[in-house]
């Protein structure tokens, strides 16, 4: 069978569930129950690579935004622990790919759509993530200068909400809001299978959750005085990374 057979959990805690149909064809449903860290893994795994299946248990677009807007109660919340877990169980899907990684006072998102504009017209499949956006979310993920579907959008949202619940679950804090859309777009990114992401940072450099990338190259536009509940209540503060992202082993700063 092209679907892997996964235990089910044991005891009575609840585990994420995805439903599956074959394209084209008759319907058949296979439920994916997964008990630990690894089987969510390996669910993804189907979910991402399974030739000639699709989620079918997915938010629709209204679904979605109910969601999204729920998440507000958790406002701004800076740090790495929950973003760099949820990426862990959803496979490191941003490590699949290339990026450049995009901070700074002012200038940021244009300078994310410029160069992800660049790397497009050089015939580079182009992920590009930017945030806030103007009138709907799915404006904050582009590839190759489109924004992303609604189904798109909805379904991955509905996988990266499970292993949210899974978490909560566990006792982990759940993700944020940004957090589950940035986890949202490197997911999306690597099922669109681009070769590059240009990723702005959201709001606070070294604690952002676009922080777990390992960029081929930082940007950093400019450094000037704002947040500084979050950022600290100097202009040095953010100047010595607060605000901007770190330089990875072999990575270069523009």
């Amino acid at each position: 069978d092209v679907v892997r057979n996964i235990p089910a959990p044991q005891g009575d805690r609840e585990a994420p569930v995805h439903s599956f149909e074959r394209r084209g064809g008759t319907a058949m449903q296979t439920i994916l129950v997964c008990d630990d860290d690894k089987q969510i893994v390996e669910a993804i795994d189907i979910y991402l690579t399974g030739e000639g299946f699709k989620v079918i248990k997915t938010y629709d677009g209204y679904e979605a935004l109910e969601y999204l807007e729920e998440l507000n109660v958790f406002g701004v919340n800076l740090g790495l622990a929950r973003i760099q877990r949820l990426m862990f169980l959803l496979g490191d899907p941003q490590k699949q790919y290339k990026t450049i990684h995009v901070t700074g006072t002012n200038g940021k998102g244009s300078v994310t759509a410029m160069l992800a504009s660049c790397l497009q017209a050089a015939g580079i499949r182009t992920g590009m993530y930017i945030s806030p956006h103007l009138s709907s979310y799915m404006e904050r993920m582009v590839i190759d200068g489109q924004p992303v579907s609604k189904q798109q959008f909805a379904e991955t949202l509905s996988v990266v909400r499970d292993i949210c619940e899974f978490m909560q679950g566990e006792g982990d804090e759940h993700p944020t809001q940004f957090e589950v859309l940035t986890a949202a777009a490197f997911l999306l990114f690597q099922k669109a299978g681009v070769e590059y992401a240009v990723i702005e940072v959201g709001l606070g450099g070294l604690l952002d959750s676009t922080n777990v990338i390992v960029p081929e190259v930082s940007v950093i536009t400019n450094v000037t005085f704002e947040h500084a509940d979050k950022c600290g209540g100097t202009l040095e503060a953010p100047a010595r990374g607060t605000d901007s992202p770190p330089c990875a082993p072999g990575t270069s700063r523009a």
